[in-house]
């Protein structure tokens, strides 16, 4: 009768232990999936400024899309996109009175300076371009002024210009160093409407300041 009554009782105890067994493993497995949960990917914010290529003057109302995505400048050219998918991304900057300008870009979590995103204005009918490079002492010109007829344009990364909307004739072009010390004249560029004359690339040469554009 007492072994019937031993037999019985561990009969009990292990029909109570089983389900804390597998509730135990239940919460186990639970456990891990919400830890793979966390490898997921994510988004980010975009941040840049839209210019004029040739000025490099700020562009206000520009639209700046990725995707569905899209923003618009402000007073100075800035614009901040956030929620932007990461990884490889198209990005695509436009303008009224601007080519539309598509480049492919990297995307990691947090924030991205894109820093100037530069568009070329629409070509106007009847109107020529000029481009060239500026340098001095075998360095490009960053930030200096190329003028001729009367229209400007900044020198950029490496010292490149390009001058756009420049009425068709033969006239002097002057480029100038940022602080006017420097400077290069060209003369009897012609201009045709609908090309691009490049002047290649100009030495810049020290002297007295020249007159302001």
């Amino acid at each position: 009768m007492v072994r019937s009554f031993r037999a019985a009782d561990r009969l009990v105890l292990a029909l109570l232990i089983l389900p804390l067994g597998l509730m135990a493993v239940g919460g186990c497995g639970s456990g891990g999936g919400a830890g793979g949960g966390g490898g997921g990917g994510g988004a980010a914010t975009l941040t840049g400024f839209v210019r004029d290529s040739g000025s490099h003057a700020a562009i206000v109302a520009a639209t700046v899309q990725v995707g569905a995505l899209s923003t618009t400048t402000g007073p100075t050219g800035a614009f901040t996109l956030t929620q932007v998918p990461t990884g490889t991304q198209n990005l695509l900057a436009g303008a009224n009175k601007y080519q539309n300008k598509s480049q492919t870009i990297s995307v990691v979590l947090g924030t991205n300076n894109l820093g100037d995103i530069l568009l070329d204005p629409q070509q106007q009918a009847g109107r020529g371009s000029v481009k060239g490079v500026a340098r001095s002492a075998g360095l490009g010109v960053v930030g200096g002024t190329a003028a001729i007829a009367g229209v400007t344009a900044m020198t950029g990364v490496g010292g490149s210009f390009t001058i756009f909307n420049v009425p068709p004739g033969t006239y002097t072009l002057t480029v100038q160093s940022a602080d006017g010390l420097s400077q290069a004249t060209v003369q009897q560029v012609t201009v045709t409407a609908g090309l691009t004359t490049d002047v290649g690339t100009l030495e810049l040469q020290s002297g007295p300041p020249g007159p302001p554009f």
